[in-house]
C-alpha cells in the first residue's frame, strides 16, 4: 500500500502580503477530496508498466485531474446553471476514473489495497458531487416551491398567468 506523503512545497499555498491566498472553490470539501484523490492517482500510477505511460496511466491521470479542474472552473460561473454544467462534467470524469480503476485492477496494475483506497476516494468524490449538484437544484426549488410563498404577494409573472387562465 502506498501512503500519500506530499512534498513540503505542495502543502503550502502562495502567500501574498503576509496572508495565505485562498480561492472560494478551495473551501469546497468535494474539491479538497478530489485533489487528494488526484494526488494519490499520480503516486499509484508511477508503478504502472512503462508501456502504459501514453495509455491507461495518462488516461487515468487526466480523468482524475479533470474533476478538481471542472469544480474550480465551474465555481467562477456567472449562473447556477453553468456551475451545474461544470459539476456534471466533473461527475462524468469521476465515472471515467471508476471504470479506469476497475480496468487497472483487472489488469493487475493495482494491488488490492491501492485499488480499495482509490475506489473509496473516487466513490466519495462522486457522492459529494452528486450532493452538490442536487443541492443546486433544490436551492432553486426551495425558493420557488417554498410553503411560505403562499402568503406572499404574487409576482408580476404570477399575476400574468392568473389573468391568462
Amino acid at each position: 500500500m502506498i501512503s500519500l506523503q506530499l512534498p513540503e512545497e505542495a502543502k503550502t499555498d502562495k502567500i501574498e502580503n503576509g496572508e495565505l491566498k485562498m480561492y472560494g472553490f478551495e473551501k469546497l470539501i468535494v474539491w479538497q477530496k478530489s485533489m487528494t484523490f488526484c494526488e494519490f492517482v499520480y503516486k499509484v500510477t508511477e508503478n504502472f508498466p512503462k508501456r502504459e505511460i501514453f495509455g491507461l496511466t495518462s488516461q487515468l491521470r487526466r480523468a482524475s485531474y479533470s474533476i478538481p479542474l471542472n469544480i474550480a472552473e465551474g465555481s467562477a460561473s456567472k449562473s447556477k446553471k453553468e456551475f451545474k454544467y461544470f459539476l456534471t462534467i466533473a461527475l462524468r470524469s469521476q465515472y471515467e476514473c471508476i471504470t479506469l480503476l476497475k480496468l487497472s485492477f483487472r489488469l493487475n496494475f493495482l494491488n488490492d489495497n491501492d485499488y480499495s483506497e482509490l475506489f473509496e476516494k473516487c466513490d466519495e468524490v462522486g457522492r459529494l458531487l452528486n450532493g452538490l449538484i442536487k443541492s443546486q437544484y433544490s436551492r432553486r426549488q426551495s425558493v420557488v416551491g417554498n410553503q411560505d410563498t403562499k402568503d406572499r404577494e404574487p409576482r408580476t409573472e404570477d399575476r400574468q398567468l392568473k389573468t391568462e387562465n
